[in-house]
């Protein structure tokens, strides 16, 4: 009897710890996220196209270009310095003119790596060389120009690391001084780094504004992305 009841409680316990198992297996499972798509270059283009992705501004955006190609980026918006990203690349820029003198345009990209760790670290040099942008820049070449950074940090779009930048950008046309107001959005998750720049000429919205507009469109290129 004594040898039946021990069996029957090493038994007991034996399930009761396979259950526990079982229970805190199915739990892990149900908690898991879905893993991040690796991202192709294909389902870049996909997202970057469509112009579902681009909040409404009131005008009608057309696409002027189409690229795919090694990226680079220049995180000062100047010539200098550049950031070669070395991995497939594509980028679509949308255009609107606004009035005779003024528009509106969006420029997205993005660079898909073969490795999330190469994407980080072309995210880490993207955030390295802006943070020796100077926050005034002086052109004299080919008419005067300046370029005044008024935001720069970290920002995140839907759970994806990233860097935002605002400039004003003023220059000379003839004897007319134009202003355009830049805001860039880069941001990075898996294995795609994914750049968001508005061009606005025609100040249709604040400087508030336009980075709701930016992390708007972020935020919807991110989601298709995640979709696979």
């Amino acid at each position: 009897m004594r040898i039946r009841v021990r069996q029957s409680a090493a038994a007991a316990a034996a399930a009761a710890a396979a259950l526990v198992l079982s229970v805190g297996t199915a739990s892990t499972a149900v908690a898991a996220t879905k893993p991040f798509p690796h991202v192709t270059l294909a389902a870049a283009t996909a997202a970057l196209l469509d112009t579902r992705s681009l909040p409404p501004t009131g005008i009608t955006l057309k696409l002027v270009k189409h690229s795919e190609h090694p990226t680079v980026i220049a995180p000062c918006n100047t010539d200098t310095p550049q950031v070669a990203l070395h991995a497939p690349g594509v980028y679509t820029f949308y255009r609107a003119q606004v009035t005779p003198t003024s528009y509106v345009a969006w420029v997205a990209g993005a660079t898909t790596f073969a490795t999330p760790a190469a994407a980080a670290a072309a995210m880490n040099s993207i955030k390295s060389v802006e943070k020796t942008c100077p926050k005034l820049t002086v052109t004299t070449n080919g008419g005067a120009s300046t370029n005044r950074r008024i935001v720069s940090g970290p920002n995140t779009i839907n759970g994806w690391p990233g860097y935002r930048t605002v400039d004003i950008f003023t220059f000379t046309v003839g004897k007319e001084s134009r202003t355009v107001r830049t805001v860039d959005q880069y941001f990075t998750k898996g294995n795609v780094v994914v750049d968001v720049t508005l061009l606005d000429g025609a100040h249709i919205t604040t400087t508030k504004g336009a980075i709701a507009s930016v992390n708007a469109a972020a935020a919807a290129i991110t989601k298709q992305l995640a979709a696979g």
